[in-house]
């Protein structure tokens, strides 16, 4: 099959031009040193507590436990993370 225009040779392109990050993700040794850096059971803590808070006050809840920890880790990569690491 022969693309079209740039965008469709770009999207056939792109999964081989990631396959080496992907091998990267799923490598134990880099996934360790990232979980090292994450205050992971803090933020779970802060979800939790903001869950908790919402059924105490008797408000729907709206987003789950692990929907408010992507938003937690979200933040944290906003306004932590990227103060940690030198741009």
């Amino acid at each position: 099959m022969r693309p079209k225009c740039q965008i469709e040779l770009l999207l056939l392109l792109l999964p081989s031009a990631l396959a080496p990050t992907l091998h990267q993700c799923e490598d134990e040794l880099l996934q360790a040193c990232a979980l090292s850096v994450l205050p992971l059971d803090e933020l779970r803590a802060e979800a939790q507590a903001e869950m908790d808070l919402n059924i105490g006050l008797g408000q729907p809840l709206v987003l789950g436990h692990e929907d408010l920890l992507v938003q937690k880790l979200l933040k944290w990569f906003k306004h932590g993370f990227f103060r940690l690491v030198p741009g």
